[in-house]
């Protein structure tokens, strides 16, 4: 059983499931998470480091680094605490006890992620994403506790003194190699922290300047509201924290656009001119005719086509759009809906026909 929900920029997550299986190895599989990558796809690699782990995870279309502090009690809970990562806080613990039948276990996870008023998009998206992996997350679980049941793999619960890459780390990776069904998905190269949250995205009227591009790029219409009010600020904050040069590439063009307003339209910025105006100026950024002193070493049908690439994921990905559509969000399990040319559902509300 799941719920979960989105409340005043907070998500709360909780889940309960049963695995066929002692609770001893459910919890040395729960508490072996250097090797989740081996049977969770969106792991690329886990590190430890003392009671820190460093994850590599993989979400859409950016790989994202967090590190979490992960606190054990033998036998009946990992808990786990984020200490760098891309929302403001995040914790949550695993939770295990002896299920209502005899070799029955009964796992519980609970999530609480906060995020700052103008996250909501990503508290959306991720609310969105855990719902529907969270059954795949508890599968992949069990699953890997059947292999070990089974032989085929050996949990390991490295001493508290021995680093992620030490001697046990490399001989329980030979051991899989030899004797697993697949080879370790860790890596040793070292993860590189997020950068701080830039003074860029916190300013009032880079803020406004964002969102007005957002909404050129996607306009409203009698239809549809378009990309406005979707949460745009959020998306390129955290792709420039997690992307070598993309916050150089907007704090520039932020500039060039408000300096573009003055020299096409004579107006102050870019939030000044009316929606043909703001069409026109993105048009001749879109075909590199402007003057290149602005823009600095920045081609800006580069930034157009990130500004583009940007908008255009945020309004396909975000839950309003797939309500408006009537879709219900993609299917990671079953590659597709067998009944897409019949009428869908989205979260028990049924698309309005026109």
């Amino acid at each position: 059983m799941t719920t979960w929900e989105i409340h005043d920029n907070q998500f709360d997550l909780s889940t309960t499931h049963s695995i066929a299986a002692p609770s001893e190895i459910v919890y040395e599989v729960l508490a072996d998470m250097e090797a989740y990558p081996e049977f969770i796809n969106d792991l690329v690699s886990v590190q430890r480091e003392g009671d820190m782990y460093h994850f590599l995870a993989r979400a859409a279309i950016l790989t994202i680094p967090v590190t979490v502090a992960v606190t054990k009690t033998p036998g009946q809970s990992v808990a786990f605490e984020m200490v760098e990562g891309p929302v403001d806080r995040l914790s949550g613990a695993w939770l295990v006890e002896a299920g209502e039948a005899s070799e029955e276990t009964q796992v519980k996870l609970t999530i609480h992620a906060e995020t700052s008023e103008r996250g909501e998009w990503l508290l959306r998206m991720t609310g969105q994403y855990v719902q529907k992996k969270t059954d795949k997350l508890v599968n992949a679980f069990g699953n890997r506790v059947a292999e070990v049941q089974q032989g085929e793999v050996v949990p390991v619960s490295a001493p508290e003194t021995v680093p992620a890459g030490g001697l046990i780390g490399w001989l329980r990776r030979l051991w899989v190699r030899l004797f697993g069904r697949s080879a370790p998905a860790t890596s040793e190269r070292p993860v590189s922290p997020a950068k701080p949250v830039s003074t860029l995205f916190r300013d009032e009227d880079r803020i406004q300047t964002l969102e007005a591009l957002a909404s050129t790029m996607i306009p409203a219409d009698d239809a549809d509201p378009g990309a406005g009010d979707l949460g745009f600020v959020s998306l390129a904050e955290m792709r420039s924290r997690y992307e070598a040069g993309r916050e150089e590439l907007y704090a520039t063009a932020l500039n060039a656009v408000d300096k573009m307003a003055q020299t096409m339209f004579d107006k102050p910025k870019f939030v000044d001119l009316a929606p043909e105006e703001r069409t026109a100026l993105l048009d001749a950024v879109r075909q590199d005719q402007v003057n290149g002193g602005v823009w600095g070493q920045i081609k800006p049908s580069n930034f157009f086509g990130a500004l583009w690439e940007d908008v255009v994921f945020l309004y396909c990905t975000h839950p309003d759009t797939w309500r408006r559509i009537g879709y219900q969000g993609p299917s990671f399990e079953t590659g597709g809906y067998r009944d897409f040319d019949q009428r869908q559902e989205f979260m028990g509300e049924t698309r309005e026909e026109a």
